[in-house]
């Protein structure tokens, strides 16, 4: 009879703690965090694109400078331009995927709480036509 009281009680307990994990996934405020990091996600990933690309451009000059008739003028500036050309390209393939993933997530929670404020009226235009756009 113990065990049986035992068991349910712990049965009662796991199923009280995933109700409310799962309830906690499902809410608006949820949702508004998830938002925040996928927006702080994107921002991170154009800051590294652009900068990669911009270490690129850098490297990429510093390289062809460091060079007269295909031989390296100075050892340390050649090897300081594939360096940051290097850099650059690493920068660059690791921030475009963050910069999509951070999109895709902003708009897939954007979509979660507008979805969750209710009726929703919006005017589409596109081209010649005109229209009225209600979500519910």
């Amino acid at each position: 009879m113990k065990k049986t009281c035992f068991t349910l009680l712990i049965l009662l307990i796991a199923t009280l703690i995933y109700c409310q994990n799962t309830f906690e996934q499902n809410s608006t405020q949820y949702c508004q965090i998830k938002l925040e990091k996928a927006r702080k996600i994107k921002t991170t990933g154009k800051v590294l694109t652009f900068s990669g690309i911009s270490l690129g451009i850098v490297g990429y000059y510093i390289l062809s400078t460091s060079t007269t008739n295909g031989y390296a003028s100075d050892p340390g500036t050649s090897t300081l331009g594939v360096l940051t050309f290097i850099v650059g390209g690493v920068f660059v393939s690791t921030g475009i995927p963050l910069w999509v993933v951070g999109s895709v997530n902003e708009k897939k929670y954007d979509r979660e709480i507008k979805a969750r404020e209710g009726l929703q009226a919006s005017l589409f235009i596109k081209g010649p036509c005109l229209g009225i756009v209600l979500r519910f």
